[in-house]
């Protein structure tokens, strides 16, 4: 048996939103940088997120920066008006940690469950 574990760190590409499929599941796009100066590219994922993370999920924005834990579930390929072929990563989140500086994050209304630093 084989079992695969990722641990993402990036920004959201969008808001979270419910999804049209499943009432308790909200979906956001996550961009994850690979590589560095001219041979860095930008990798997207496609994160579910459910359960006890739907509320925790709802609360992030757009451009915010996480670390996902998250299962794969597929990859679909696509190409590009260009006819340069693409992929889109389809994860299902089984935590989500904000990275949002702790005093530069004051106002967004989010606190990571593992925040040590209360209000400052």
């Amino acid at each position: 048996m084989s079992y695969m574990r990722l641990v993402l760190v990036g920004r959201l590409g969008r808001n979270p939103a419910m999804s049209d499929k499943r009432e308790d599941m909200c979906m956001f796009s996550l961009a994850v940088s690979v590589g560095y100066g001219e041979r860095e590219k930008t990798q997207w994922f496609e994160v579910a997120a459910t359960g006890r993370l739907l509320d925790e999920a709802l609360r992030l924005e757009k451009g915010q920066q996480v670390l996902v834990k998250a299962d794969m579930i597929r990859v679909e390929t696509w190409r590009d008006k260009d006819g340069n072929p693409r992929a889109t990563l389809h994860v299902r989140a089984v935590g989500i940690d904000s990275l949002q500086n702790a005093f530069a994050g004051a106002g967004s209304g989010y606190r990571d469950s593992d925040d040590v630093w209360g209000d400052l």
